[in-house]
């Protein structure tokens, strides 16, 4: 073998070594292995009656979900096994409340995957009127995604550092 291509190799492995190391350090690859998606959960809230969404998230291998009304932030846990919401606890919030039904959360999902297909989504929270998404797209980078308060309208993307 030559010089050139043994060196065109170790390129090829190192890359590889530190793609998986940026994976798993990510987040990303417990999303990916959950094979739970935010659909999933959404479903799960609407048919646990949950309201006043105000962010999903993938966070530490669990589904976290809370909700913002009359100024008390409650959070729920997602298992993802037997696909039930459970109670974690709640606090006093002074946030904005977010919209009552969930439509407006499928709203801003339809409008993401509409215009990038290939995103996994991680998070979607309702802060400042605008809804933020977190996905990460088909590089493994996550990205921020501003959609406006009715989930119509992609605002801004911005990779996240």
């Amino acid at each position: 073998m030559n010089l050139k291509k043994t060196a065109v190799i170790l390129t090829s492995i190192v890359t590889v070594l530190i793609a998986q190391n940026v994976l798993a350090g990510s987040g990303a690859l417990k999303l990916i292995k959950s094979k739970t998606t935010i659909q999933q959960v959404i479903s799960a809230t609407q048919k646990a009656k949950l309201t006043h969404i105000s962010s999903i998230e993938f966070d530490d291998g669990y589904w976290q979900i809370k909700t913002l009304k009359n100024k008390i932030e409650t959070k729920y846990i997602f298992d993802s096994k037997t696909s039930k919401i459970t109670k974690l606890g709640t606090e006093h919030e002074n946030d904005m409340p977010p919209p009552k039904t969930i439509d407006t959360i499928q709203k801003a999902i339809k409008t993401l995957i509409k215009k990038h297909p290939k995103y996994i989504i991680k998070s979607i929270s309702y802060e400042s009127s605008l809804w933020e998404i977190s996905a990460y797209d088909e590089t493994i980078m996550e990205n921020e995604i501003s959609l406006n308060k009715n989930g119509s309208k992609v605002l801004f993307t911005k990779i996240d550092d």
